[in-house]
């Protein structure tokens, strides 16, 4: 490749989305791709990157596509040529990208800043492991590219909405690491000034470690120096006073109620010394029948009068 620009020149850098204006930067780098230089007798003679783009999408067959695209990926995996054959593998699959990213429903330029940035990383993360003796090399490159960025692009989408933790704090308050221990700082404030009492700042750790992060509490109890009992009843303390500040106090549990046994009543009323007549029975009291059972109808027919009125009278 000649001539080579200093090694120095910034290629890569441009105003707004990489795929915006990557195709005007690429098409006009003054360098010169000698005849042979990726395969025998491939490109056929001298070119301008621009123009092997053009050979590549235009004219060439698939068989010296595929030699061209060996050359250019056995060049990225070699040190002396890896830039420039890198910068070259982008130019040559730039229209495929494009094609790709442009059925997106992006909602803003960062996104789209997002997703060049996810193809192009894609691209050349494949092209230093892609299997050179299979055919259609281009073609599974630009589909590792934007099969990588769909993956990013999904997660984005899917991502949970930020928190909104409205502070009084000057930025000099929020904590010196910012990110996540900033909003520990923050929430700390916002307890002591809503309730009027202090957070340990272990037990905020121990709430973040443990919910957001998913790490094992037995670990982060070690780490802080408490027992695993301790550790989870520190935490169950924060998260009832993050309750009660969002007003979401859970209600309260309800005690279970065991139904009393008349014959369990009846068994009190003896054991007592109860004088009641109305205590049940102890042999009534079986599996499926009611206290008191009312005496069946055909328990109070008699044939004739009791025995002891059976006696035939004086005559």
């Amino acid at each position: 490749m000649r001539p080579r620009p200093d090694s120095t020149e910034p290629l890569f850098t441009g105003p707004g989305a990489l795929l915006d204006w990557y195709p005007q930067r690429f098409a006009a780098l003054p360098w010169v791709v000698a005849a042979g230089e990726f395969a025998p007798d491939l490109p056929h003679r001298d070119m301008s990157v621009r123009a092997l783009e053009m050979y590549l999408l235009n004219q060439a067959g698939y068989a010296e596509r595929d030699l061209i695209w060996a050359g250019i990926a056995g060049g990225a995996r070699r040190s002396a040529t890896a830039a420039r054959c890198q910068v070259i593998a982008v130019g040559a699959a730039v229209k495929g990208l494009l094609g790709w990213r442009n059925r997106l429903h992006l909602r803003s330029p960062d996104d789209r800043a997002d997703v060049d940035a996810d193809l192009a990383y894609g691209l050349l993360r494949h092209l230093h492991d892609i299997d050179l003796g299979r055919r259609n090399i281009a073609g599974r490159l630009i589909g590792s590219a934007t099969g990588y960025a769909q993956r990013r692009w999904n997660q984005h989408l899917h991502r949970p909405d930020p928190v909104d933790l409205t502070t009084d704090t000057s930025p000099e308050e929020a904590g010196p690491d910012g990110g996540l221990q900033a909003a520990l700082h923050a929430l700390a404030l916002r307890l002591q000034q809503d309730t009027g009492t202090s957070t340990d700042r272990t037990d905020l750790e121990l709430l973040a470690a443990t919910r957001l992060d998913g790490q094992n509490m037995a670990d982060v109890a070690a780490r802080h120096g408490l027992t695993v009992e301790a550790a989870y009843k520190r935490r169950r303390r924060l998260e009832s006073r993050l309750a009660a500040l969002t007003g979401r106090v859970p209600a309260p549990a309800e005690q279970p109620t065991t139904p009393v046994s008349p014959c369990a009543t009846a068994s009190a009323a003896a054991a007592g010394g109860s004088s009641r007549r109305t205590a049940d029975d102890p042999a009534r009291c079986r599996p499926g029948l009611p206290p008191n059972p009312r005496p069946r109808n055909d328990a109070l027919r008699h044939s004739g009068p009791p025995a002891e009125s059976r006696r035939s009278a004086p005559t």
